[in-house]
């Protein structure tokens, strides 16, 4: 299966989503739809209680849920697209918006669905985050982005190489923010993970 987008009611700018030919499935959970269809563009799917929205839509695929629940409305949208058979994962409007409390279910979001097998990146106007378990992500020569790395659910052994401030197997607890406001330097970089997981921060230059 290819990739599939989903769109929450947090901070978006649909600007921000790739070219839809690049992709599979657009869905909107709850009041992601407002954005979307003021821009012209209709989900492949609507999933959600619709308590933000305001009511249910209409005009294409709708699932709605119950209001009590225990998923979030993210969280069933992107465990409809795991039905469906797709791993590859974009999530905007996740972060933002006038609950914070669903900014760090979003990110726990992105937890869950790397222990489903699923690559998954939460993308922002500010920037893009993800979780990584052992092994390797590289960075072409060029950028000069601020990369802030967190221990995340325990400790993690990482090494970092091309960037401001390197590490050689250094453990990163989750109880300190030591991995904060790193920066790549226009050199190929790599970040390895030895051991457990982290929660890259990908941010423009400032």
């Amino acid at each position: 299966m290819g990739r599939c987008l989903v769109v929450c009611g947090g901070d978006f700018e649909v600007s921000l989503l790739p070219p839809l030919e690049e992709c599979d499935l657009l869905v909107a959970a709850d009041s992601g739809l407002s954005p979307l269809l003021a821009a012209g563009l209709r989900p492949s799917l609507c999933i959600g209680d619709f308590d933000s929205l305001g009511h249910i839509p209409s005009g294409f695929p709708v699932l709605q849920l119950p209001v009590r629940k225990d998923d979030t409305d993210l969280v069933a949208a992107c465990r409809e697209c795991l039905r469906r058979g797709y791993r590859d994962f974009l999530l905007f409007g996740t972060l933002g918006g006038r609950r914070f409390s669903h900014s760090l279910a979003a990110v726990q979001t992105l937890a869950w669905l790397n222990e489903q097998q699923a690559a998954a990146e939460i993308v922002d106007s500010r920037g893009r985050l993800s979780l990584l378990g052992p092994g390797k992500r590289r960075f072409p020569p060029g950028r000069r982005d601020i990369i802030s790395i967190f221990a995340y659910g325990g400790e993690a052994v990482l090494s970092l190489r091309g960037l401001s401030y390197p590490l050689d197997r250094y453990t990163l607890t989750p109880g300190f923010p030591l991995g904060v406001s790193n920066a790549l330097t226009g050199e190929a970089a790599i970040i390895t993970v030895h051991e457990g997981r982290i929660l890259l921060v990908e941010e423009p230059e400032e």
